[in-house]
C-alpha cells in the first residue's frame, strides 16, 4: 500500500527496480517506482517493466449506517470496514505471463564459477492474488488505514501481513 509504515521488501536485489549500478542507464531511475498497492505481498515480491492489476474493495461506513442522527465524533463519522481483493502479475519483456519462456517461469541455475548451467522452466502460476479486511478513520487528525491481508501464490496461502499507512487512497 501506499505510505505504508513499517514496510518490508523481498530480498531479490538483481530485480529490484530501485537500484543503481555504474553500468547501468540509471537516467529514468526517477520515474521508477514499485506498483502499489498488492496487499498480501511484500514491496517487489514481481518485478519486470510491465504489470496488470486488479483491486476491488467493499466499504461499509457502519456508524453512519447505525446511527442516523448528527455524528459530531471525526473518529466515528469516518468509521469504516473494508473487505478487498487484489490481484497482479508483472514480467519482462515481449512475452505475457503465459508464455513459456517469460521472466517469471523461466531461471537459469548455476553458471559463472560453476561448470554447469541450466535454464529451469517452473511453469507457477504468474498470478498472485491477496485478500483481507480492514478498518478506515481519521484518527489524531490523519486518515489511517489498518488492513490484514493474506496472499495466495500457487494455490498455497501465505502468512498474514498487517499493513498501517497514513494517507487518502486516491
Amino acid at each position: 500500500m501506499d505510505n505504508w509504515l513499517f514496510f518490508n521488501r523481498e530480498p531479490r536485489s538483481a530485480e529490484n527496480p530501485l537500484n543503481t549500478s555504474d553500468i547501468e542507464d540509471n537516467r529514468d531511475l526517477f520515474f521508477t517506482d514499485f506498483v502499489t498497492p498488492m496487499r498480501g505481498f511484500n514491496y517487489n515480491k514481481l518485478a519486470g517493466t510491465s504489470h496488470l492489476l486488479f483491486n476491488a474493495e467493499l466499504r461499509l461506513p457502519l456508524v453512519r449506517y447505525l446511527y442516523r442522527g448528527p455524528i459530531t465524533s471525526n473518529f466515528l463519522r469516518n468509521f469504516q470496514l473494508v473487505g478487498f481483493t487484489d490481484v497482479g502479475t508483472a514480467w519482462k519483456g515481449d512475452r505475457g505471463p503465459f508464455s513459456r519462456q517469460n521472466s517469471l517461469n523461466t531461471e537459469t541455475v548455476g553458471g559463472g564459477g560453476n561448470a554447469f548451467s541450466a535454464t529451469v522452466t517452473n511453469f507457477k502460476n504468474p498470478y498472485l492474488i491477496g485478500y483481507g479486511a480492514g478498518v478506515r478513520t481519521i484518527f489524531l487528525g490523519y486518515y489511517t488505514k489498518f488492513d490484514m491481508a493474506w496472499g495466495l501464490e500457487d494455490r498455497t496461502v501465505q502468512a498474514p501481513i498487517f499493513y498501517l499507512t497514513l494517507g487518502y487512497d486516491f
